[in-house]
């Protein structure tokens, strides 16, 4: 939901920022999709989104090999993923 939201502030629409937090959810998990330079964009995008003090974390599924899992643990270690 709040990739859509992004996606909508993107365009210029009206988006519904925080509406997941509204709707009682605790914290959000991103799942990979094994680019690690548009993994990172997304992750650094959301968490803009919905601000520092929500939960954020992110499933590695996608089996980087270790220099990319590196380099997209080191964005996500800044922008404060669990």
């Amino acid at each position: 939901m709040a990739l859509w939201d992004l996606a909508a502030k993107g365009r210029g629409v009206p988006g519904r920022r925080r509406q997941i937090q509204d709707l009682g959810y605790t914290s959000i998990k991103r799942h990979a999709w094994g680019d690690w330079r548009r993994d990172a964009y997304l992750c650094v995008a959301l968490r803009e989104h919905v601000g520092d003090g929500f939960p954020l974390a992110y499933d590695g599924s996608a089996g980087f090999d270790l220099p990319d899992a590196i380099r997209l643990g080191t964005v996500l270690t800044e922008a404060g993923y669990l």
